[in-house]
């Protein structure tokens, strides 16, 4: 059986980043998406990581998710 890639970014290519986050942030009720006392290479670095560690919780708790899911084929990728 084929296993799901452990990071988001390693099974989607999600162009503009930064925008991506941008125009999330717009869409999602009024939040503090900023670290206040550690720098971040992203803007909006909280939801940057909810994103990732979304992706990444079914993987962890469920076998179900890839019975449901068809592992996408060898050599491609999702684009966002």
């Amino acid at each position: 059986m084929r296993t799901w890639p452990e990071d988001l970014f390693q099974f989607a290519f999600i162009p503009d980043v930064n925008n991506r986050l941008t125009d999330l942030a717009k869409e999602a009720e009024d939040e503090d998406w900023e670290y206040h006392n550690t720098q971040s290479q992203y803007p909006r670095p909280i939801l940057y990581n909810y994103i990732r560690y979304t992706y990444r919780r079914p993987r962890r708790t469920t076998v179900v998710f890839q019975r449901l899911v068809p592992a996408r084929p060898s050599g491609t990728q999702l684009v966002l």
